[in-house]
Order: structure tokens, then sequence, then C-alpha cells
């Protein structure tokens, strides 16, 4: 399926508003572009000739994406809440195009990450109305998972946070447990850490929700 083809799928089908796109080896350019589009849903997975998405002046809301670093375009799609990344290398990059759009975000995934990445932190920043955060990543002997609560504090109005981790050789058990800075989340209902370990980089994230989440329903 080429650019061309998918463009005109689009515009004529007037009542679509939900598209998967799956492994496509052939598209090169996805472009979803213009107010009139109904499309609401747009899921893009395992094209691995992608070079570029661009998201423009549409009433997009839901943005989901598994494959290869791409770039990506996101302007004027203001009931885009909804967006979900899933990829292994080169994080920072697609997170740097996205930030555009962080402020209105209310569900944020991150998937298949690893610590070796080095998530710059910095770029997580606007994300004031953000609700539920997923983050699934990779971890391996004794990296401190206390990483990801300084992102966790760049969300304020945060009320469910989802934690997959996949272990990649077993934590260590014996290393000293590392207490992180008190910082009281007042929003926070639900955590979920998928993965659990008992070694001391999960234990430590665990006291970090107990001795932080101020109204913490479920965990």
């Amino acid at each position: 399926m080429s650019c061309e083809v998918l463009e005109y799928f689009l515009a004529n089908c007037p009542n679509l508003e939900r598209l998967v796109v799956h492994q496509s080896e052939h598209l090169k350019k996805l472009r979803v572009v213009g107010s009139s589009l109904p499309l609401k849903h747009l899921r893009v997975s395992f094209c691995i000739s992608l070079k570029s998405i661009k998201i423009c002046d549409t009433n997009l809301v839901s943005f989901k994406y598994v494959g290869p670093t791409t770039r990506l375009l996101v302007n004027n799609a203001p009931l885009l809440v909804d967006v979900s990344i899933s990829h292994g290398m080169y994080s920072n990059f697609m997170l740097r195009q996205l930030s555009s759009c962080f402020s209105q975000l209310q569900v944020l995934t991150l998937s298949k990450w690893h610590l070796q990445d080095k998530i710059k932190l910095r770029l997580f920043t606007g994300l004031k109305n953000l609700k539920k955060l997923v983050l699934e990543i990779g971890a391996k002997d004794d990296e401190s998972l206390l990483l990801f609560t300084s992102l966790i504090e760049a969300c304020p109005c945060l009320q469910i946070f989802v934690f997959k981790i996949t272990w990649t050789s077993p934590p260590n058990k014996k290393r000293r447990v590392i207490k992180a800075v008190k910082c009281p989340h007042y929003h926070l209902k639900v955590v979920e850490v998928g993965g659990y370990y008992c070694g001391s980089s999960d234990f430590e994230l665990a006291m970090y929700f107990i001795d932080n989440a101020t109204i913490l329903e479920k965990s």
C-alpha cells in the first residue's frame, strides 16, 4: 500500500473513525491531514519502510505506534488525548517530536524501552493533564528504577500508574536499598507493578509509592 492509496482510501470513506495499518512493507509516508476527515483512532504497527508520519489539522483522539523510530509530526490535533509509542531504540527522538502535544494528553503509554536507553527526563515537561501513565521497560542486574520517579513527578494530575518490568537478568537482592526523596502525589489512586522480582530495585519503587501516594486505593 502506497501513501497515495492510503490517502485516497481516507478521503473516500466518510464514516471511517478507526484505522489500523499493519505490516505494510511498502508504505514510506503516512499523512492524516485535514479537519474534514472523520478519523478518530489511528494505529500503525510494523511498517518497516515507514519514514515519516504527519498528523495535522485533524480530530484524532488516539494514536498508537509500534515499530522502528520514524519522523513524527503532530500539529493542531486538539482532541488527541491518548498516545502510545512502542519501539526499541532512539526513544528520545520520538519523544522530542511528541512534546508539542504533551499538555493535552490524558493517557501516555511507552513500551519496549530499556534503562540503557538513558531516557532524557527533561523531555517530559508540560504533562499537566496526564491521568494515566503506562511504562513497559526492560532492566537488568541492580539498575535502579527510581529513575522513573522524576517522570511521575512531572505529571501532577496522575491518577493511574502502570509499570511493567521485564528483567533480562535477575535483579540484585543484596544491594543496599536506596530511599527516594519524599514527594507526595495527591491524585494517584492506582499503582500496578508487573514483573516484581523482590530485588532491591523494585522494592525501592514499591516503597516510594507507599510513602508518597497519599490517597492510594489500589496497588
